[in-house]
């Protein structure tokens, strides 16, 4: 961490508590997480501050910490591509085919932030438990790709993604809850 991205992560006006709406998660300032994080990978420190401490508020680039992290699931998605054996392109409703990582990506940070407009009730109106039978149309629009696309060639490189991004939260919520246990005990002791 450079001592820039410690001043802004520590400067006042980026300390403000944010809450993810409606998401009933726990939630820590951007200096907090900063200082939990400080020795991580920078894809965790990221993680952490995107998912729970509003990473675009009080930064002088707002969109650095989404596009570190697009990078990095983009990054890890081309890397697995041939230990998989997932396709190379995919066919998109508006054009030739394409590259879908960069789209795999955003879609992955959309829905973190996002997760309500990302499920679609069954047919008689109750919530899909598990992996659902319908398929998002936001999915779909974003990737600008079809139902059978999607299903055949895009679904198991977006839970790889999306598995990635989970491990790296959970990387960083137990040095949190570790920072955290340290820092009360020290206020303690003073």
């Amino acid at each position: 961490m450079t001592p820039e991205m410690l001043i802004t992560l520590t400067a006042g006006r980026s300390v403000q508590p944010f809450i993810v709406p409606g998401s009933g998660r726990p939630y820590w300032t951007v200096a907090e997480a900063g200082q939990a994080c400080a020795n991580l990978e920078p894809e965790i420190l990221a993680a952490m501050l995107y998912s729970y401490a509003g990473a675009t508020d009080g930064f002088q680039d707002e969109d650095a910490v989404p596009k570190t992290l697009r990078q990095r699931l983009s990054a890890f998605g081309q890397a697995m591509r041939s230990e998989m054996q997932w396709v190379t392109t995919v066919p998109h409703t508006d054009g030739p085919r394409g590259e879908y990582f960069d789209e795999l990506a955003e879609i992955a940070l959309l829905e973190e932030r996002q997760p309500w407009r990302f499920r679609t009730p069954n047919e008689d109106g109750s919530m899909p438990v598990g992996r659902p039978a319908t398929i998002s149309p936001f999915y779909l629009a974003l990737a600008r790709v079809g139902e059978g696309t999607w299903r055949k060639q895009l679904h198991d490189p977006y839970a790889a993604l999306r598995w990635r991004y989970i491990t790296w939260l959970s990387i960083g919520k137990s040095h949190m809850r570790r920072w955290m246990r340290s820092h009360v005990e020290r206020l303690a002791c003073a």
